[in-house]
């Protein structure tokens, strides 16, 4: 071969020798490195908003991942696992759920073979149980009036089924905070309290949406098929499910109610009117532009200032009829 400065002469042989050796090293780093993307497992959360068809999801994963008893993580309200790839994380009891954090007495260890983590009280920082996992979280949502209509007919057709009187919404909604549904997805961001008390509503809206945007699904109540859906297909199950807990009692026709206190609703609960508005449009995500709210929070903290005296209220009406 001719001479050429700075190059060295080597058979062919030899330098397809060590292309197998670059070769079979990059084999063994990327198998190396496919095996462990392989080793990550997924793991969802899943937060339930009261009447936001958590029921009919809770149902399926039971149907598909939970078999077997419930079984209590440990004594107390700490929650429950269903079977082995289901954890019902429970309320704190108080005044404990202020202090510390939560679910401290969970491990990585006891958590290994859990892939679904579902309820009232999943919080944001369970996810660091789950180390070298992907976690996917999920929430349901509903408009505030479909949602005090749904939440207040079952109420009363509870109490009926325990032998106790009805009465009627006005009662019961004063008894009720303001924005319910923000305040379970505040509580799942694990926003203090005395933070977002005294934050003006479009900030509240800022904090919450800009704390879903890493969701992996965020839908209506009555599109969880959707979510249903994307579950199996992923884990690879049937996506069939039966509905469940929807209320059978109606105490006031919906056209009614709706005409009645649709707008009042909407005013008072503008909050939770903007986050279904924001993720009912159909828009594609990254073009939408964020609502206005009209500022209520001080009305709303006067307003829950009486709500201890509404529930009394309602708990003497609901027993004794006066």
């Amino acid at each position: 071969m001719q001479d050429i400065p700075g190059y060295t002469a080597r058979s062919d042989l030899e330098d397809w020798a060590g292309y197998d050796d670059v070769r079979e090293d990059a084999e063994d780093r990327e198998g190396q490195a496919l095996g462990k993307v392989r080793q990550i497992r997924d793991v969802y959360f899943l937060l339930h908003i009261p009447k936001c068809a958590g029921r009919t999801v809770q149902n399926f994963l039971k149907t598909r991942f939970g078999q077997g008893e419930p079984t209590p993580v440990r004594k107390g309200r700490s929650g429950w696992y269903m079977g082995k790839r289901i954890l019902f994380p429970g309320r704190r009891k108080a005044p404990y759920r202020f202090f510390g954090k939560r679910y401290e007495s969970l491990s990585a260890v006891s958590l290994s073979a859990v892939d679904f983590v579902f309820g009232f009280y999943v919080t944001k920082s369970m996810m660091a149980h789950f180390p070298d996992r992907n976690v996917k979280q999920a929430v349901l949502i509903r408009d505030p009036v479909s949602h005090f209509y749904s939440h207040y007919n079952f109420r009363m057709g509870k109490y009926v089924a325990q032998g106790l009187r009805p009465f009627g919404f006005d009662l019961w909604y004063k008894s009720r905070r303001p924005n319910p549904i923000s305040k379970y997805l505040f509580a799942y961001l694990e926003v203090p309290f005395i933070r977002h008390v005294f934050m003006s509503d479009q900030k509240k809206l800022d904090v919450i949406l800009d704390g879903l945007a890493d969701f992996w699904h965020v839908g209506l109540h009555d599109e969880c098929g959707d979510l249903i859906a994307r579950i199996a297909k992923e884990q690879r199950v049937s996506a069939d499910f039966e509905v469940r807990n929807v209320t059978q009692s109606q105490f006031m026709a919906f056209a009614e109610f709706n005409k009645r206190y649709g707008r009042k609703i909407k005013e008072e609960n503008g909050l939770d009117q903007a986050i279904f508005e924001f993720f009912s449009s159909d828009v594609p995500i990254e073009q939408r532009t964020r609502p206005k709210v009209q500022s209520r929070e001080w009305r709303n903290i006067i307003r829950g200032g009486f709500v201890p005296w509404y529930i009394l209220r309602y708990r003497m009406k609901r027993r004794y009829g006066v």
